[in-house]
């Protein structure tokens, strides 16, 4: 067990506990002694540059309003500094007991091992729920991005957290500037920027209507991939989710051209 110190920007020092298990590609989740409702992101030494820090100043100050407790958001709630003053990582509220990620509750073998008791009602509710945290951060004009299934996390009552905030397309809507998401998976990414530069995406609400789409699908559809279809033998070659997605194959349309092609998944 890890522990180190840090300090908030009013000087607060808060004592951060790691148990080795909650580590990422930009840093490490640290539970904070005394502060059982909040966690610390400490960035990995490099990535928590100037821009990032403003982004967060950003996120701070326009912060989504519209939340409950069946729809949250793990958004950044204060600034965190090493003891020279330099800036690593903040704080964000910690997901609630019961907590998984979505696709521990849409895979059905995952579902009946690790949740059992979630009823059908709940996925209705998990998909009505992710809608709202989809509003609530188009609201302040941000923009999700990366909108994948390891940043849902959801609860056997239907309640949904978004993770990852500090990943998102934020707006500082006095100047316009926008301070982008720069990564995506791409089985949720849009046909339109299916092949793009992930650091040189302008990021769209439309954009996360088309990942939502996908998400709300697979909720309802036992963890079915919408794109997914198995090529007919000798007719189509192989190929994955996202590659369906930029051709514009989709497989459950019927007058489709290419639905002859496949199998749905």
């Amino acid at each position: 067990m890890l522990i180190m110190h840090c300090f908030t920007s009013k000087k607060k020092r808060l004592n951060l506990i790691q148990d080795g298990r909650k580590r990422g590609g930009e840093g490490s989740i640290y539970r904070i002694e005394g502060h059982s409702g909040l966690v610390a992101k400490i960035y990995h030494a490099g990535k928590a540059t100037s821009d990032k820090r403003r982004k967060l100043e950003v996120m701070l100050a326009y912060a989504p309003k519209r939340i409950s407790k069946a729809c949250q958001l793990a958004w950044p709630k204060a600034l965190l500094f090493d003891e020279f003053g330099q800036f690593i990582g903040f704080t964000m509220p910690a997901a609630k007991q019961g907590s998984d990620e979505l696709c521990a509750y849409t895979h059905k073998i995952r579902r009946e091992r690790h949740h059992p008791q979630t009823t059908r009602r709940a996925f209705y509710r998990m998909a009505i729920n992710l809608c709202h945290a989809v509003e609530a951060v188009h609201s302040m004009g941000h923009v999700i991005g990366d909108f994948n299934p390891n940043n849902i996390l959801c609860r056997e009552n239907g309640a949904v957290t978004l993770i990852d905030s500090d990943s998102f397309s934020i707006l500082e809507p006095r100047t316009y500037t926008t301070y982008p998401c720069e990564v995506g998976m791409n089985d949720y990414i849009a046909p339109e920027i299916q092949n793009r530069n992930r650091k040189k995406i302008t990021w769209k609400k439309e954009h996360d209507y088309f990942a939502l789409a996908v998400h709300l699908f697979q909720i309802l559809m036992e963890n079915r991939h919408p794109f997914a279809a198995t090529p007919i033998s000798g007719v189509a070659p192989a190929e994955y989710a996202a590659s369906l997605i930029a051709k514009g194959v989709y497989p459950h349309i019927r007058n489709s051209e290419t639905k002859a092609d496949y199998i749905t998944d």
